[in-house]
């Protein structure tokens, strides 16, 4: 990107000059930027959740940005929060956190029990 151009590499290395003023009042997209990426977010759901609530979050979560406002949940936490709405995002977080205290605990309290056994056995 130049002062007065920008240049654009053709997909047969081909430049391409183009005045900045132009592509200030035009929308750029980048089709072959890199291929399509993803992430994973493990969660759980309470089983006495209806299966219809289910398909709603689901349908809900794949609706980013919003068609309607074009705004974007920032993060997996706002979906729920829009979703269920604030108490109950702040439940399903509590649990969440509580159950990650449990693990550690579980983790900690395995560890010792070895370190025990291993003290025990002059290894």
């Amino acid at each position: 990107m130049n002062i007065l151009t920008t240049v654009f590499l053709r997909y047969d290395n081909e430049k391409i000059y183009n005045p900045n003023s132009v592509l200030y009042t035009k929308p750029i997209r980048n089709f072959y930027r890199s291929a399509d990426m993803s992430d994973g977010v493990e969660f759980s759901i309470d089983f006495t959740t209806p299966i219809e609530k289910i398909g709603l979050l689901k349908d809900k979560m794949k609706k980013s940005p919003d068609p309607v406002t074009g705004t974007r949940n920032q993060s997996f936490t706002d979906t729920v929060r829009v979703i269920l709405g604030r108490k109950h995002a702040w439940i399903c977080g509590l649990l969440q956190y509580v159950s990650f205290y449990g693990t550690a605990v579980a983790y900690v309290v395995t560890t010792l029990t070895y370190m025990r056994a291993i003290l025990k056995a002059n290894c």
